[in-house]
């Protein structure tokens, strides 16, 4: 039995073969500031970072095709920083240039909901391709928001979710469980929330403390690997199994993460997960209800 509706199915339904991610990561910034958890070096492929966009796909796809000879097609994922953060005519050319790549199906463009507007949405329609956004949500609770240094609000993320969908544009939501604030309730709460609005994809983290980052100074309790894989198994019974998921877990560079260390493989953590949803009989959804599904 499928236990988690994830992305590689997704993917091999839609392409009947693999369809390989390639990082790039250009000059973009963040308008307002950091958020008090983000260091983006300890995600971003800084050995690339000084390369042109060309040479950055070259070197992502030699590398996916020594580890998948057969791969032959790519997604290209704007990752670091806030990628719709400049003029739209530069937009324009950097996301044309990807697209134009050989092999290149679509883009993944990781961004925030209070960088879009219609202008930019019509562009990308206008590409006829495979086009994600993926929009920073992290908490549907305004004063965690606040606490993060987030510079929006769960409304932002709303009304910028119900624009893009008047597009044949795709929306993966990113969330953050174990943030200051947190509590089993708004946990599963989150995922009933979550499974009422028209988001495609979903990325789970769990709260990390990360070098040079103001939640380095701060006394955080952080899931241990046993709790997290309880609350995530939990989490997912909640959520509408029609969200595929692209990430469950966060995966920084150790030469950033002060913690948690599990001191784990991820595919010993993935296995962990499955192992305890199949002694608890949970899947995605089990949990989930059309009709009086949010908590009162």
């Amino acid at each position: 039995m499928k236990r988690i509706n994830l992305y590689s199915g997704y993917i091999k339904n839609k392409y009947q073969e693999r369809v390989q991610k390639i990082t790039v990561a250009l000059p973009f910034t963040c308008p307002h500031g950091a958020c008090i958890y983000c260091n983006n070096r300890a995600f971003a492929p800084t050995h690339i970072q000084h390369f042109e966009l060309e040479k950055q796909i070259e070197h992502g796809i030699t590398l996916a095709k020594k580890r998948y000879p057969k791969c032959r097609k790519y997604i290209i994922y704007f990752q670091n920083y806030t990628n719709t953060n400049a003029p739209l005519d530069k937009l324009k050319l950097l996301y044309r240039r990807a697209l134009d790549f050989p092999g290149v199906v679509g883009l993944a463009i990781a961004t925030r909901p209070d960088c879009i507007d219609e202008k930019l949405l019509e562009l990308l329609s206008g590409f006829n391709k495979d086009i994600t956004l993926e929009y920073g949500l992290e908490s549907i609770y305004d004063d965690t928001l606040k606490l993060i240094n987030r510079g929006h609000n769960y409304q932002t993320f709303l009304d910028t979710l119900y624009l893009t969908k008047k597009y044949p544009l795709k929306v993966c939501a990113h969330i953050i469980l174990g943030l200051p604030l947190d509590t089993a309730y708004r946990i599963i709460n989150t995922a009933k929330t979550i499974s009422l609005l028209p988001i495609d994809f979903l990325k789970i983290h769990h709260l990390q403390i990360l070098k040079d980052t103001p939640l380095a100074d701060k006394d955080c309790k952080l899931f241990s690997l046993t709790d997290y894989l309880k609350t995530l198994a939990i989490f997912l019974s909640y959520l509408n199994p029609n969200i595929v998921i692209q990430r469950l877990f966060s995966e920084a560079s150790p030469k950033v993460l002060i913690a948690p260390d599990w001191n784990h493989e991820l595919n010993s953590i993935r296995t962990k997960l499955n192992t305890y949803m199949n002694e608890h009989h949970l899947r995605q959804g089990i949990n989930f209800r059309h009709r009086g599904h949010l908590l009162t």
